[in-house]
């Protein structure tokens, strides 16, 4: 008779091989045949207990939490994410359903019962495309070990592509990355001075003197809202969910009150309105398009948050909560339209006027949750970009002890110069309402072609399925994209300038990083080469350990190259590290640290690879602690004598070899970035009082 133990053992087991994908750890208490019981680490909220019991396991309840505790889990972490993830998408309504009868393109729909009904529909179904189909239901699926986002994607293919069959993928999927990157940039430049600025506008719907007040408040709010990011957002984040339950009760409630006076509206529910306004009126559909898209602003922040969260909780408060409510309003301002033609500002027309002020600080309130996401979003793209490659090192702060939350002031502040700028130049937030939906659009576009490789290369499904699932949502994006690309001259240039510059700074941070590569590789030699020119020199032998930091173990680091040949020393005891960034968010422990058997190193050398996730902050004294409890460590790697390690850099002085025109700016603004990264002493975490740099000269 087998143990209970045993049998949970086994059901566990089965789970594991049902729910299994390579790198993806599922949470779970695993005990085994000793009684001994082994937390698995919950990667994702959506994949914990609650995956576990829909297979059909019975659990005792003395080994896993109750079902109430797990209700609260998931109730709590669902009110998290609308602070965090729905604030963008949840203050659409201020200025969406404007744009589409005052938009400035000139192409404003005519009030009357046939657009309104029509446009109402294009709005609720957007949303519905765009949000309930493809990023809960599909797209928040295609995850990397539980994190979502374009990035996190791509550095998910980057390691499926490199075989030798699909290696020609993977600059395609690099391109891809960037240019989400890019927009992405442009989205988190415009989202704070739309969002603050429309939300500030009430106060010239409550009293039309305060008009001249709008544009220098929004500014300082801005202002302010750059300002606190460097003391993080932990404190103030716990608020803002329940923030956001209030804002959207309450347009709910004004919503409901505009229907009951006009229920016909209800019919614009039916897709046909929409249809038919397609059909009949193409051309002004195909304008009205470009401003339907205002209402799906934020349906990215789904996807590039959903580590934080999962997708349950991320799922279950769009269609309890957030979802309902914005149909509500959306329904309530066409009522009020249908009712009142000339309504200048639907949303707050909706407010009665003794509630305006009230109404005012709420959806700034809003606001500044919405803007706080993007921004805070930035900081996290920065981050990932910067692990890819694509970036430099950048200074950063982690503002607690939570991995997402990461301050980045030189990204912080090009934002905060930008909002400013972007509000002075629009003043108003349907000026800005042109230049926002193209990057909205165009980020679609990108995640669709994305998911495309994901389904094909990943998940492994058959050519003409993945051409079905990529043809129904690109074709709708397509029009999206499209109907904002004839906005360009209005503002529609500022993401695609924004873009194009950070795709262009990628690019060359790329180029100049493999050149830098391969003209180390050269001048560093191998090993055997460094073993024989060291024996014919006799170097003295240096007390203590020393960790040299290096891009490939394979060769000498060109500090010890300067060491041996200047000082005509080395230590008795050297570690080569080579740091690793995995395609995957994070790192478990027994994975950190490898010893590599590297040919040709002399006695007294070890060499190691380091590994971390792409979402980690780079900790290298703290992950060499664990090189004693490797299996093939020697005795002399006690924990006594690495914390008495010394840590060494190589910083490299570029010297510009002649090139063509082309080439050499690229390489000065290569040699900029290089110049103005961040320390490798700070990068790394390396403690100030145990590490050095070894400057060398280094043609390139």
């Amino acid at each position: 008779m087998t143990s209970p133990t045993t049998r949970l053992h086994s059901r566990l087991s089965d789970f594991a091989t049902v729910r299994k994908r390579p790198g993806v750890c599922r949470g779970a208490f695993v005990c085994g045949p000793d009684s001994r019981c082994t937390a698995l680490r919950i990667r994702e909220p959506r994949d914990s207990l609650n995956g576990f019991l829909t297979h059909g396991a019975r659990l005792d309840s003395s080994l896993v939490m109750t079902t109430h505790a797990r209700s609260q889990g998931i109730f709590a972490l669902s009110v998290a994410a609308l602070g965090v993830v729905f604030g963008d998408i949840g203050t659409s309504p201020i200025y969406a359903f404007q744009a589409l009868f005052t938009e400035a393109d000139g192409h404003p729909l005519p009030p009357d019962p046939q657009h309104i009904f029509g446009a109402l529909s294009l709005v609720l179904w957007a949303v519905t495309f765009t949000v309930s189909i493809k990023y809960i239901g599909v797209l928040l699926r295609a995850d990397n070990d539980g994190e979502g986002g374009e990035l996190s994607l791509t550095a998910l293919l980057t390691s499926v592509l490199s075989s030798a069959r699909t290696r020609g993928l993977l600059g395609a999927v690099m391109v891809l990355g960037m240019c989400a990157a890019g927009l992405f940039y442009g989205d988190s430049l415009i989202t704070p001075a739309i969002s603050i600025l429309s939300a500030v506008e009430g106060l010239e719907e409550a009293s039309p003197a305060l008009g001249p007040l709008v544009v220098p408040i929004a500014l300082v709010l801005v202002l302010a809202l750059f300002s606190i990011q460097r003391w993080g957002t932990g404190v103030v984040g716990r608020a803002f969910g329940p923030v956001m339950i209030v804002w959207f009760l309450v347009i709910a409630t004004f919503g409901v009150l505009s229907i009951v006076k006009t229920p016909e509206i209800i019919g614009a529910l039916s897709p046909h309105h929409a249809l038919g306004f397609i059909v009949t009126e193409p051309l002004l559909a195909f304008f009205a398009l470009g401003a339907v898209v205002l209402t799906v602003t934020g349906a990215e922040a789904l996807y590039a948050d959903m580590g934080h969260f999962g997708r349950g909780p991320i799922a279950r408060a769009w269609f309890v909560l957030v979802f309902p409510c914005l149909a509500l309003n959306y329904l309530g301002q066409g009522a009020l339209v249908l009712r009142e033609r000339n309504a200048s500002h639907p949303f707050y027309d909706l407010v009665p006027h003794s509630l305006q002020f009230p109404v005012v600080i709420l959806a700034t309130l809003a606001t500044i949750i919405a803007s706080q996401a993007v921004i805070a979003g930035a900081f996290s793209v920065s981050m990932q970009a910067q692990r890819l490659g694509l970036l430099p090192r950048l200074s950063h702060t982690y503002t607690s002890e939570h991995k997402g939350q990461v301050y980045v002031p030189g990204v912080n502040w090009l934002l905060c110069v930008g909002a400013l700028v972007l509000i002075l130049a629009f003043r108003s937030s349907q000026g800005l309402s042109s230049a926002y939906g193209i990057a909205v659009s165009g980020s679609f576009l990108l995640s669709t072609a994305l998911l495309f490789l994901y389904l094909r290369y990943v998940r492994k499904w058959a050519l003409w399925k993945v051409i079905v699932v990529a043809a129904f949502f690109a074709s709708a994006e397509l029009f999206l994209f499209a109907a904002n690309a004839a906005k360009v001259f209005t503002g529609g240039w500022i993401p695609l300038v924004v873009s194009a510059l950070c795709i262009a700074t990628m690019h060359v941070w790329r180029f100049g990083a493999d050149r830098l590569r391969e003209r180390r590789r050269d001048l560093c030699g191998t090993w055997e080469e460094f073993v024989a020119r060291t024996e014919k020199k006799q170097l003295q032998k240096l007390p203590g350990t020393v960790v040299y930091l290096h891009q490939d173990v394979h060769t000498p680091p060109l500090a010890l190259l300067t060491q041996t040949r200047v000082n005509r020393a080395i230590h008795s005891r050297v570690v080569i590290a080579e740091v690793t960034t995995e395609p995957v968010p994070r790192v478990n422990a027994e994975d950190r640290i490898k010893i590599l058997d590297v040919p040709g190193v002399p006695d007294g050398v070890e060499c190691v690879n380091v590994h971390f996730g792409f979402k980690e902050h780079l900790d290298v004294p703290k992950a060499m602690r664990l090189l004693a409890s490797c299996p093939d460590a020697s005795e002399r790697w006690s924990n006594q004598r690495l914390k008495s390690t010394w840590f060494v850099t190589a910083r490299a002085n570029l010297v510009l070899a002649p090139a063509s025109f082309a080439t050499l700016v690229a390489k000065k603004l290569f040699r900029v970035m290089f110049k103005n990264q961040a320390r490798a002493s700070d990068h790394f975490h390396l403690p100030v009082a145990r590490s050095m740099g070894v400057e060398t000269d280094l043609r390139f």
